[in-house]
C-alpha cells in the first residue's frame, strides 16, 4: 500500500472516531487492513504514520489528531507519541511521569474531539 494512501485512510478513520468522541487503539490499525505494523521509523510502521499525521495537523493549525490513538492497556498514547522531538509536546511532558503526561494529554484529546465536532475534513 502506498504511503500517501495509508496516511489518508488512517487520518480519515481518526477523524471519524474524533467526530464520535471515541478513542481508537493502535491495534485497530495494526491488525486491520491499513498496511501498517508495530513500531516507529519505517514508513509502514504505525508510529511513523501517526507522527506524520500529527505534524501535518499541527502545521495546519489543527489539534493533534493522533492523540486519540491509544494503547489498550493504559488508554493513553504510547511512548512514541511522547518521544517526538517537536514543539507541540513540551520537554517536561516528554520526560514526565505518567500522571504529568495524562494531565497534558486529556485536554489535548478533548481539543481533538471538540475541533472535529465543529469541522469537516
Amino acid at each position: 500500500m502506498q504511503h500517501d494512501i495509508r496516511l489518508r485512510r488512517i487520518r480519515e478513520k481518526l477523524i471519524e472516531k474524533a467526530k464520535a468522541k471515541e478513542l481508537i487503539e493502535y491495534g485497530y490499525f495494526i491488525n486491520g487492513d491499513y498496511g501498517v505494523a508495530r513500531g516507529q521509523g519505517a514508513p509502514w510502521q504505525i508510529g511513523t504514520v501517526l507522527g506524520e499525521i500529527c505534524e501535518n495537523e499541527y502545521r495546519e493549525g489543527r489539534p493533534l489528531l493522533s492523540a486519540i490513538c491509544v494503547l489498550a492497556t493504559t488508554r493513553m498514547p504510547s511512548s512514541g507519541f511522547w518521544d517526538w522531538d517537536v514543539e507541540f509536546i513540551p520537554e517536561f511532558v516528554r520526560n514526565g511521569t505518567e500522571a504529568q503526561r495524562r494531565e497534558f494529554w486529556e485536554p489535548v484529546r478533548d481539543e481533538v474531539f471538540d475541533y472535529w465536532q465543529r469541522h469537516d475534513p
